[in-house]
């Protein structure tokens, strides 16, 4: 909903007490999504502001994200010295700071056993649900999915089921975003903003999987829907 919401703010006038409750909107919205602590919901802000406002703010994203950089590594680890990573830990909330630090295995250790377990079963998969049962047996540790649908769908249903579901998403995917995103002329703000949150949340599902949660999934095809009719109009 960020760049819905950004694009709301784009549409206003610039009366501040005219659009209050749309400052108070996308200021909720940040908030929010800031203390979610989740790393994927803090990539999603970025990306989501990136392609919304594009080369006018693209630098400014980039300065800010090194600076955010430096700021958190400086915290994790004493490259600016230990009495400032001190100051740095007693002012950045923990569970911030410990997203970065505490990692109890890596994503390139979960999609290796993925991606064998698609080797071992190419074409029917190994069956639904099945890797996180793979991943205790292979290396003690519960995991309730792959972290990627698309590998997710492969590992449990195959290739030939998968790319048929994958295939034609990604074809919507690409022609909405040519004809809205990559569109010299002026185009709707808030059919930007659909394909905007239409990728934001695809992109997302590259390194997790919240399409599990029925919101998120219900949302994603509600946006895929509504990305077809752009493409038709």
């Amino acid at each position: 909903i960020w760049p819905i919401g950004l694009a709301c703010l784009i549409d206003s006038n610039k009366n501040i007490f005219k659009n209050l409750s749309t400052y108070i909107f996308i200021l909720g919205i940040s908030l929010s999504t800031i203390f979610t602590f989740s790393r994927s919901a803090w990539i999603g802000i970025f990306l989501g502001t990136l392609l919304m406002y594009g080369k006018r703010i693209y630098r400014y994203l980039l300065a800010l994200l090194f600076l955010l950089t430096l700021v958190i590594s400086s915290t994790v680890t004493s490259i600016l010295g230990t009495q400032m990573q001190s100051v740095l830990k007693s002012f950045i909330p923990q569970s911030i700071w410990m997203e970065f630090s505490d990692f109890q295995y890596s994503r390139i250790s979960i999609w290796k056993t993925g991606l064998n377990t698609v080797y071992n079963n190419p074409i029917f998969g190994s069956g639904a649900g099945s890797f996180q049962q793979i991943y205790i047996h292979e290396t003690g540790l519960w995991k309730g999915h792959s972290h990627n649908l698309p590998l997710e769908l492969i590992i449990s249903y195959g290739l030939p089921a998968a790319l048929l579901i994958i295939i034609p998403i990604l074809i919507i995917v690409v022609r909405s975003s040519r004809k809205i995103l990559l569109n010299k002329n002026k185009v709707s703000i808030f059919d930007k903003s659909w394909i905007t949150s239409l990728i934001v949340l695809i992109t997302s599902q590259m390194y997790d999987v919240q399409y599990f949660d029925g919101r998120i999934s219900i949302f994603l095809w509600i946006l895929i829907s509504g990305s077809t009719n752009i493409i038709k109009e």
